[in-house]
């Protein structure tokens, strides 16, 4: 399990930074932020010192899509990222930084960067 960002009980993370204001795009037929970076602090216990993970994450590459209609093939964005564009950015590059800093607390191989137990 993740602990909880800034949490007083010894857990091993130090909190996150808030993501910069950063330049808007329209992609997907939405107006967004082009990217997002994200920080999480986790303590480290052996060097007694909070170290950085910080991931961008680019709103073209994780924005969800759908076909513009039945016979047009032309992808916009769907139901939920054109409703609320900067909050699913933020949140996609938030859980990005929380893998890059806890992956064996999420279960991730870390050789090969996938979820343990996976298929594929």
């Amino acid at each position: 399990m993740i602990p909880n960002h800034g949490a007083q009980d010894g857990a091993s993370t130090s909190g996150t930074r808030s993501p910069p204001t950063v330049p808007e795009i329209t992609v997907f037929g939405v107006k967004a932020p082009e990217w997002c970076k994200h920080t999480v602090y986790r303590w480290n216990q052996l060097a007694k010192l909070k170290v950085a993970y910080t991931v961008t994450t680019k709103f073209a590459e994780v924005c969800g899509t759908k076909a513009a209609g039945p016979n047009d093939k032309t992808l916009v964005a769907n139901g939920r990222w054109e409703r609320a564009p900067f909050q699913m950015l933020t949140k996609c590059a938030e859980a990005a930084a929380l893998r890059e800093a806890f992956p064996e607390e999420i279960g991730l191989d870390a050789d090969r960067g996938r979820n343990r137990g996976s298929l594929t």
